[in-house]
């Protein structure tokens, strides 16, 4: 499960103010009486070797802290835009080999719009 963050809300999340976007991302434990809950969070470049990741080190673009260590729940970041998709992987502390991904894009950043009026004539910005 996921929610964007709003900014407003990036200093009590521990977010950078100059990040671009951060989302609160939870993770499910099933069953629900396990005794162990703990889990680890981690991020990586879906082709690190891919022409535009190489060289590049994701924690530049994309950052994941969890609210406490083990806890479900953890604070993605996006720093700034990226052109290589992105694996969120959930592990499991009690067994290793239990885990759960996402893919993570970065879609482009709408950055000013100009535009008119048009009364019809389309000679005449009005």
């Amino acid at each position: 499960m996921s929610a964007a963050l709003l900014s407003s809300e990036f200093e009590e999340n521990g977010v950078s103010a100059l990040a671009d976007s951060a989302y609160t991302l939870t993770a499910t434990v099933a069953p629900a009486d396990a005794d162990n809950k703990l889990v680890t969070y981690s991020v990586a470049w879906k082709n690190a070797s891919s022409a535009w990741a190489t060289g590049k080190n994701i924690s530049d673009y994309l950052t994941i802290a969890q609210s406490t260590d083990g806890s479900t729940t953890a604070v993605l970041t996006c720093k700034q835009p990226f052109a290589e998709q992105a694996i969120v992987t959930v592990t499991s502390r009690a067994v290793s080999t239990v885990k759960a991904t996402a893919t993570v894009d970065y879609r482009k950043k709408l950055l000013g719009v100009t535009g008119g009026l048009f009364d019809g004539n389309t000679s005449a910005i009005k």
